[in-house]
């Protein structure tokens, strides 16, 4: 059976709008001063003092594929037995059991391991930053739930980061084929180089940080599904150190592997590449114009790029790569409205009877007379 391709541009586009929806009710918690989000830790967690590097793990339904990527980090070899490890698996509300499977993992390992549960599905660039928020170690090391990394990667990666002034260390991915298991090529494995990344992004997720630098470049930018689907994240957050002429570097060996497959995100990332790509020229017009000679810009044709305007989701069918004309896409309009409103208003009052639960336990009204206290406390000391 085929699908209609128009159809599944609109049915993208209105997971994309639920997405944001998510995003500004996430806002709604932060505001009220409490996170949108619930935690559970291990021992070993709780007793870890100062870790030097934690590593976050993003997880939206790969409960068939988590298990291997945790062993690996539990593999992690130092030589330096002081260096301190943490590991913060969040949760991106699975539909699977993704969750079941870390709960039972972390009780039984003795990996120090905490497992976020958020309440609200926001996506791949919010998960990261709530990594970043929770971190307490200086280091972070990104790994996507469907890979896993080599039992030196860590180790190599935090001397290198250590040895020198540098935002991120990075080393070569090995891309494999799921279904055949058969080893594809490998990625990740230039050196880093400003020009070459303005033309095509070519370093992935799987990278060490210096956590103070990823926050003070903004995090992993949430705005990004407005103008496509996610996947865009790590190329923008590598041209946002080039903005700010942060210094990167290339391990040249293999530290990792990546896993493709029918679900791999990178299925969808590809059709909204030339409408990202006019993003990041308009976001970035001083990368822009350090080679304008280049066949390529930020990962597309030059001539489908420069001097081309970008589409969000105020218009989805200028969004799309097809047209759909008169009656079908007043009809189809229609349909999208409807159903994503239902979507909007059911995942709003979950939100809302879960903020009005928090308020109402003792804990929060506790919580509230605290701060009046702490209030009251700090004028008196003005007042003297």
């Amino acid at each position: 059976m085929t699908t209609d391709p128009s159809t599944n541009i609109y049915n993208l586009d209105q997971k994309r709008l639920l997405v944001v929806s998510r995003l500004q009710s996430a806002k709604v918690f932060e505001e009220m001063g409490c996170d949108s989000w619930r935690s559970i830790s291990n021992s070993s967690y709780q007793s870890v003092d100062r870790p030097n590097i934690c590593v976050i793990i993003p997880l939206y339904n790969y409960a068939k594929y988590i298990h291997q990527c945790v062993e690996s980090v539990a593999a992690s070899v130092f030589e330096n037995s002081d260096v301190k490890i943490e590991v913060l698996v969040i949760d991106d509300r699975s539909t699977d059991n993704s969750r079941q499977v870390i709960e039972e993992y972390l009780e039984r390992s003795s990996l120090p391991i905490c497992l976020i549960k958020k309440y609200l599905n926001t996506g791949l660039a919010d998960v990261r930053n709530i990594g970043l928020k929770i971190a307490r170690a200086p280091y972070v090391f990104m790994l996507d739930a469907d890979n896993w990394i080599a039992p030196n990667c860590l180790a190599v990666m935090y001397a290198q980061i250590k040895s020198g002034n540098y935002a991120s260390i990075y080393g070569k991915i090995k891309i494999f084929n799921n279904d055949t298991q058969e080893y594809v090529y490998v990625f990740s494995d230039q050196e880093w180089n400003v020009d070459d990344l303005i033309q095509d992004p070519y370093i992935d997720a799987m990278a060490m940080f210096d956590k103070n630098i990823l926050i003070e470049v903004g995090g992993y930018s949430t705005e990004l599904v407005e103008y496509g689907w996610f996947g865009f994240e790590d190329y923008d957050l590598w041209l946002k150190l080039a903005h700010h002429d942060y210094v990167v570097k290339l391990v040249p060996e293999v530290l990792s592997s990546y896993r493709v497959h029918s679900s791999s995100m990178i299925n969808t990332t590809n059709q909204f590449r030339v409408n990202m790509a006019r993003y990041f020229n308009a976001k970035f017009p001083d990368l822009a114009t350090i080679n304008t000679t280049s066949e390529k810009l930020f990962g597309a044709r030059r001539n489908l790029v420069a001097g081309m305007s970008c589409q969000n989701l105020t218009s989805t069918t200028e969004n799309s790569d097809w047209a759909i004309d008169g009656a079908a896409t007043d009809t189809l309009t229609a349909t999208t409205d409807r159903d994503l409103n239902a979507s909007l208003s059911q995942e709003l009052n979950q939100c809302y009877q879960t903020i009005e639960s928090m308020e109402s336990s003792k804990f929060w009204q506790l919580r509230i007379k605290w701060f009046k206290f702490k209030e009251m406390w700090y004028r008196s000391k003005l007042v003297k």
